[in-house]
């Protein structure tokens, strides 16, 4: 089973979710003058942008990245405009790496992370994929140390398999025994007769997605115009989604080109406790959740002062 390319929601996103959420948006956004380069993970990211495309936020063609490292670049080198991933590759970037340029300006969500396959040694169900060693890998270290002895997790063979989107079709063709994936992976995966375990009890609150960008692109403000456009939109798609769970479900049938049925999951799925950020302004508790897991992982303490997170549409 593969995921089909984004198809534009056009009238039906448009009219069920932006409109929907117009009384709740935020006021007009500053025109934005130039279209915003963008790079991503092709999960759940994917539905926001393009609905943010149809409300109109000029924006080139998507960079769908092929696993962290590359996103990484993306940002540090300014090639792109916006870089969507994980929390924690905001902290690998910034204090593993040492890059003081990072900021982030607004959540996403916050993993809706689940161990999709089976883990058995005794089985000889070893193989795991991760996207690189940062990232939720650090969140799957941490869950799978807990679950399984320390010979069961000595016995783990980790493989770099790349991004959500290449994990689960790995998983499919059963060149991986189990992986980390999110929605709609997690359905599109279980409508395949495959186990998927939330982590949300044992990770607890978790940042997973936000939007990155550089210091030097928030020092010129028709950039920020721009990001406040993207914003604006995003939310209001997320929003829409939320108020009108028919024309959302809908909306998810024609977009993975799904059944109702397994769109009714996917779209469930959003709202569990990591799931969609519903504004603009960051949950210290799910922020202080991934940092907690960056430390155990890399015995590296994290500031308290998080200079790199910039609440500017909050």
């Amino acid at each position: 089973m593969s995921i089909p390319a984004a198809r534009p929601l056009r009238a039906l996103l448009l009219l069920a979710a932006v409109a929907a959420a117009a009384a709740a948006a935020p006021g007009p956004s500053a025109a934005c003058a130039r279209p915003l380069t963008i790079a991503a993970f092709k999960e759940f990211t994917a539905f926001i942008l393009e609905g943010a495309e149809a409300a109109g936020v000029p924006m080139g063609e998507v960079t769908w990245v092929k696993n962290a490292d590359e996103a990484h670049q993306y940002l540090e080198s300014g090639e792109r405009d916006v870089v969507f991933m994980s929390y924690d590759d905001t902290l690998s970037i910034t204090l593993g790496d040492g890059f003081n340029g990072t900021a982030i300006v607004y959540p996403v969500h916050g993993g809706m992370l689940s161990l999709c396959g089976s883990v058995d040694p005794a089985a000889n169900k070893t193989t795991v994929g991760i996207d690189t060693t940062t990232g939720y890998a650090r969140a799957l270290r941490y869950y799978l140390s807990t679950s399984l002895s320390p010979e069961q997790y000595e016995a783990l063979n980790w493989v770099k398999a790349g991004a959500t989107n290449i994990r689960f079709q790995a998983l499919l063709d059963g060149s991986l025994d189990a992986t980390l994936l999110n929605p709609p992976f997690t359905i599109l995966a279980e409508a395949q007769g495959l186990t998927c375990t939330p982590m949300a009890d044992v990770l607890g609150p978790y940042q997973g997605v936000v939007a990155h960008v550089t210091r030097d692109f928030l020092a010129d403000p028709a950039n920020v115009a721009c990001l406040q456009t993207l914003a604006d939109a995003s939310t209001a798609v997320v929003a829409g989604l939320r108020n009108d769970p028919t024309a959302g479900v809908a909306a998810l049938t024609t977009f993975y080109n799904t059944t109702t049925e397994t769109a009714t999951a996917i779209y469930e799925a959003l709202w569990q406790p990591n799931g969609l950020a519903t504004g603009l302004c960051f949950n210290t508790s799910q922020l202080a959740g991934t940092e907690a897991i960056y430390a155990w992982d890399t015995k590296q303490e994290v500031p308290a002062d998080r200079t790199w997170v910039q609440d500017i549409f909050c």
